[in-house]
């Protein structure tokens, strides 16, 4: 079975099972799933408006693009990707997946963008990238292959866990003063390789 709904303003709410249920919501207001699908994709593209997501699925395709809004994720999925564009706005993930790729960046605006990017679970390999203005990651779990990116003027990366491979990055924007930028990492855990890299 194919679910597909298209909205524009107000709250959605989609709840059950479906082969692949693709979800486009235009203007603001929140979406929220809950269910089970071979395949999700939603898209919500409005000014305002949060992405709640409860679930399982084998592939699960996230993307926010707009002012403000925050994602959050709860469930598991073979792979999972999650695009939040955003000048505000947090990326919160609880779950299990294969892989995971976890983005946030700045919509229209990079001055004065913040948000969080937590991380609760396992997957075999995580990718988690963050380019606010200001904004930590936070990552408790395990996976076989972490790669955590922070680049922005202000924010700390934690990492909580075991990996076989950890890889840590910590920069700035190219139009961040460097006198200040600030940010921390903090590791602990346990890994078979481990690189930590900040400039």
């Amino acid at each position: 079975a194919y679910l597909r709904v298209e909205d524009t303003t107000g709250h959605l709410s989609v709840k059950g099972a479906a082969g692949y249920a693709d979800i486009n919501k235009s203007g603001d207001g929140n979406v929220s799933f809950a269910g089970a699908a071979g395949g999700v994709s939603i898209d919500h593209l409005g000014n305002h408006g949060d992405v709640s997501y409860g679930g399982a699925a084998a592939y699960n395709g996230i993307t926010r693009k707009g002012l403000s809004g925050n994602v959050t994720f709860k469930g598991a999925g073979g792979y999972n990707a999650l695009w939040h564009e955003t000048n505000q706005g947090n990326l919160s993930f609880a779950g299990a997946g294969a892989g995971n790729k976890l983005d946030r960046t700045w919509f229209n605006r990079y001055q004065g963008s913040r948000g969080d990017v937590t991380f609760d679970g396992a997957g075999a390999a995580n990718s988690i990238s963050s380019r606010v203005e200001t904004g930590n990651i936070t990552f408790r779990g395990a996976g076989a292959d972490n790669h955590l990116v922070r680049k922005g003027k202000v924010g700390d990366i934690t990492l909580q866990g075991a990996g076989a491979s950890n890889r840590i990055e910590r920069t700035r924007q190219a139009e961040d003063v460097y006198a200040q930028t600030r940010g921390n990492i903090r590791f602990e855990g346990v890994g078979g390789y481990n690189s930590l890299y900040s400039d």
